[in-house]
């Protein structure tokens, strides 16, 4: 608690109060450890019922990391780009590769990149000194590839939420023998030729959905009006709209007041402005108030 309360007075004169929101259930995280990456790297424990502390602005762009069980790593992942940081903070599942890059011989290699393609993102990595790599990853089946040496390969990979998936990866498959000059033409061309065949395996691989329980979801499209005025949107405007948002656009005015934390008078404010700009609609939905986003 001591290291906590010391991180927030220090950040005090830079810092507000964040609201760090579960993507899956749409509720609020108020306990648990909290790491942020960014030039440095800060970690400090939420203290029960306290919301979090986040920077108000950013040069550099932010991985907040949060476990709030006794997991191996940390369950959930936002980041947060060079700016503003918002009031609320969407969190989505995470789990953390460990990870090392190897040549057909057994042999670590150093310094070469790595892309590792998920549904929902695209992650660039790089081999440090000793051959092994390390990089938070949202919850997905994901393909990484790489090429060094003349030679490129790929691995399917799960990541399963607040698990430590430890892996090797080898790159085996030859890409072609070093060319004469008058052949490098037809080697180039084959390089490509490979390269292509990569991407369109990893392609099909994070996209394929015809084993139960194994599809992939799709990134979402913005459905409702207001998604496309998020960053016009006034700070009790947007924390009303993302806990809507995650609620597949309808809730409570009770729910809302419980997740955002906004005194009631100053919500149905709120709400009213929002409804007069046509973004929302105020229904009764079987005896309780609520409001609806209006779709897109």
């Amino acid at each position: 608690m001591r290291y906590a309360l010391l991180f927030v007075i220090l950040l005090a004169p830079l810092a507000e109060a964040t609201v760090l929101i579960d993507a899956q259930t749409g509720s609020e995280i108020t306990a648990g450890f909290v790491r942020i990456e960014g030039a440095t790297a800060t970690e400090y424990l939420i203290e029960p019922g306290q919301p979090a502390v986040l920077p108000n602005q950013t040069a550099h762009e932010l991985l907040v990391l949060v476990r709030e069980n006794a997991s191996e790593t940390y369950e959930y992942y936002a980041r947060i780009p060079p700016g503003e940081v918002p009031p609320a903070l969407i969190l989505h599942p995470a789990g953390l590769l460990l990870g090392e890059l190897r040549d057909a011989t057994d042999n670590l290699i150093i310094h070469t990149p790595l892309v590792v393609d998920c549904p929902s993102r695209q992650v660039a990595v790089e081999t440090d000194g000793t051959g092994r790599f390390r990089t938070f990853l949202p919850a997905e089946s994901c393909v990484i590839t790489s090429a060094a040496q003349g030679k490129a390969g790929s691995l399917d990979i799960v990541i399963e939420q607040g698990v430590v998936l430890q892996t090797t990866m080898t790159i085996n498959q030859s890409v072609s023998a070093p060319p004469a000059p008058e052949e490098s033409l037809h080697w180039s061309f084959y390089v490509f030729a490979l390269l292509m065949v990569l991407a369109v395996a990893a392609y099909f691989t994070t996209k394929r959905s015809d084993l139960p329980g194994d599809e992939v979801p799709k990134p979402a499209k913005k459905r409702f009006a207001i998604e496309h005025h998020l960053d016009a949107l006034r700070p009790k405007e947007r924390m009303i709209a993302d806990q809507l948002i995650v609620q597949d656009g309808k809730a409570t005015i009770a729910s809302l007041k419980s997740a955002t934390r906004i005194p009631r008078t100053s919500l149905l404010r709120t709400l009213e402005g929002l409804e007069q700009r046509g973004l929302l609609l105020k229904i009764d939905d079987n005896g309780k108030k609520s409001v609806e986003l209006i779709k897109k």
